[in-house]
Order: C-alpha cells, then sequence, then structure tokens
C-alpha cells in the first residue's frame, strides 16, 4: 500500500526582496526616514573620520580622542534612533510583501520562495533559471 500525501506544491523560485519592498506601497516613508538619518549622521560621520584619521596617525589630543569617543557614542544612538523608526514603518511593508508572496506563490504551484540576494551573498544558490523569478509577479500583485 502506498501512503497518500495531500497535492502539495513542488515548485521552487525566487525573487528580489529589496525590489519587492520598495515598490511597496508606503515605501515612501521608508525611504524618507533614511534620507533623514543620512542627513543627521553625515556630518558626524565626517568628523569622526577626520578624528580617526589623527588619532591612527597617532596626532591627536588628548582632547580630540575624548571628542571621538564622545561622538561615536552619540552617532551609535543616534544611528540606533533611525534604525527603530525604519523598522517600524518597514514591518506593515514587510508584512504585506510577504503575505502578497505567499498568494502569488500559492497561486503559481510555488512551494518555496528564496531572496536571489541573501542566496547568493550566502553562496547557498549557484543557478536558478529566470524562469524562476517571482519578482515581477509580485510586484504587480502589491496592493497600489
Amino acid at each position: 500500500m502506498v501512503a497518500q500525501t495531500p497535492n502539495t506544491a513542488t515548485r521552487v523560485a525566487y525573487l528580489e526582496g529589496v525590489k519587492v519592498v520598495e515598490n511597496a506601497k508606503g515605501y515612501d516613508a521608508v525611504k524618507a526616514i533614511r534620507d533623514r538619518a543620512e542627513a543627521e549622521m553625515k556630518p558626524m560621520n565626517d568628523r569622526l573620520r577626520a578624528l580617526e584619521a589623527k588619532i591612527d596617525a597617532g596626532t591627536a589630543s588628548a582632547a580630540e580622542r575624548q571628542e571621538y569617543q564622545t561622538l561615536a557614542q552619540t552617532a551609535r544612538q543616534t544611528l540606533a534612533k533611525w534604525e527603530e523608526q525604519q523598522n517600524k514603518a518597514l514591518a506593515p511593508i514587510a508584512e504585506t510583501a510577504n503575505a502578497t508572496i505567499a498568494r502569488v506563490a500559492k497561486a503559481q504551484g510555488v512551494g518555496l520562495v528564496f531572496d536571489s540576494r541573501i542566496a547568493i551573498e550566502t553562496g547557498t544558490i549557484i543557478y536558478a533559471d529566470a524562469s524562476l523569478d517571482l519578482t515581477n509577479a509580485v510586484v504587480q500583485a502589491l496592493p497600489k
């Protein structure tokens, strides 16, 4: 006797997660947060690089070394603040994107979807045919 299993999708597909998120409704708010964060962080990062160069060269005064420590702490706190705001703005976008990915995958008989960027960076996937790319289908299916 052969065990019967439910009809499950066995197709595998991939997508560009960043492209999906960047095309989702509400992403403009995330972009605005990133732009404000970069504007606030740039002067701090520029000053930190200048101080670091002096420290590395051995020409920094005690006051400059102290300034570096204080500014580095401020930069870490500021970055954490912006990351928290960005994550709050991204959460509903990610939820919508994930639901849309699942809906499109199910409709196309796909049982597994992976992010191509992550797969490439980690070396998890060596090759994937372009016909397995769900990116455009998911972007088209996103709520407007």
